[in-house]
């Protein structure tokens, strides 16, 4: 996990162990990221990058707090709890940028 406040995207990834039937081993990456409204509006015309597009089709979150200005750590929660729940995942442990840290845990 990746946190930020209000510039910069904050990111959740999630690495599943996958076994083929032949008995290899690989891992899944899935990533998600959080961006505050504002700033993805303000991103999108600086650097010409799709963020709405991006958080209309799921790629990332566009969060709301303090009237889109920060990233809603309680949103990132409620998102790597959703897809634990929702794959039957199991957390064997979390990594954490230092960086925000203190702030979420």
């Amino acid at each position: 996990m990746d946190l930020s406040d209000k510039i910069d995207l904050s990111s959740v990834g999630f690495e599943i162990p996958y076994k083929t039937d032949d008995g290899e081993e690989y891992y899944i990456v899935k990533s998600h990221s959080f961006i505050p409204k504002e700033t993805m509006y303000k991103r999108e015309r600086l650097e010409k990058k799709p963020y709405g597009k991006w958080a209309k089709d799921g790629y990332i979150t566009a969060t709301t707090a303090h009237n889109g200005e920060l990233v809603d750590y309680r949103e990132i929660t409620k998102y790597i709890v959703n897809e634990l729940n929702k794959h039957d995942w199991t957390a064997v442990y979390m990594c954490v940028d230092p960086r925000g840290a203190t702030q979420f845990m």
